[in-house]
């Protein structure tokens, strides 16, 4: 249900995003999805490597991680992501515990920002967070990614959803030289590369589904089902190479098929982000 808030003996409600539709599998964001969402990211500062939990700002509806909070930490220098949170109930953190192979937030004490908004950097070299969700069935699942690639020349991955035999989904995966692949059970399309800010898309269900890309229908593959075999990965194959180089603001993936809710979803990503 929305957070109550009661101003002068009345109340007016909170909608965050899983009021809207619902409790995903996982979610990671540099807003706030859930009312039940306490820290955004855990944080290392270069300059002693000690480590922070970072929250939101506010509690409203598009609140925004505590950026005072993370500058006043990192100070005049970088600070890099070890955790970034689970927003729904599963707890399912994405992680690296290696210093080296850490995404970055802020650079130099200054907030690495896309389209005025805080994102995670991913070097393109050996940077990735791994979770511990596997997918239980590439047949019936929905995937939301708002991301920037930087390098388009180079093979990368952006998320390794599945690397089940057959039934592989990868997110943004560029075959190089400036080309997108949407790429679902062996099954794909290659289009332009770009390096704008996107809202990626997948929907798949029993009726069907496909990729989209700021809300054009991309690719339609044909459906498949059953179980991933691989952990969620962010920035990379989860087997290893083919590290992205591009910002992340938002992931956010269901066990389930949320095409008839398609219009909606990202329109409320859209309005928070201004991607199109």
């Amino acid at each position: 249900m929305p957070k109550k808030v009661f101003l002068f003996g009345s109340y007016s409600p909170i909608t965050y995003f899983t009021d809207i539709f619902g409790m995903p599998s996982v979610a990671y964001s540099i807003r706030k999805l859930s009312p039940l969402s306490t820290n955004c990211i855990r944080v290392r500062r270069s300059s002693d490597n000690a480590e922070l939990n970072i929250g939101f700002v506010s509690n409203t509806a598009d609140a925004l991680i505590d950026t005072s909070a993370l500058l006043s930490f990192v100070g005049s220098n970088d600070g890099f992501v070890t955790t970034w949170y689970d927003q729904s109930t599963n707890a399912r953190n994405s992680v690296n515990a290696s210093s080296s192979q850490q995404p970055k937030i802020v650079s130099s004490g200054a907030l690495i920002n896309i389209n005025s908004k805080p994102s995670i950097l991913f070097d393109g070299s050996d940077d990735a967070l791994v979770t511990s969700y596997t997918v239980t069935n590439v047949g019936d699942l929905s995937v939301q990614l708002v991301e920037k690639l930087n390098n388009i020349t180079a093979a990368s991955v952006s998320v390794t959803v599945s690397e089940a035999a057959n039934k592989q989904l990868y997110m943004n995966y560029i075959s190089g030289p400036t080309s997108f692949n949407n790429y679902y059970a062996n099954q794909f399309n290659i289009t332009t590369a770009n390096t704008n800010q996107l809202i990626s898309s997948f929907y798949m269900g029993a009726s069907g589904g496909g990729f989209y890309r700021n809300g054009t229908l991309a690719f339609a593959p044909t459906r498949v089902t059953n179980a991933g075999a691989s952990n969620l990965t962010i920035g990379k194959y989860s087997g290893g190479g083919f590290n992205a180089n591009g910002n992340f603001q938002e992931l956010i993936v269901w066990d389930a098929d949320k095409g008839s809710s398609k219009t909606t979803i990202e329109s409320n990503i859209n309005t928070y982000y201004n991607v199109f």
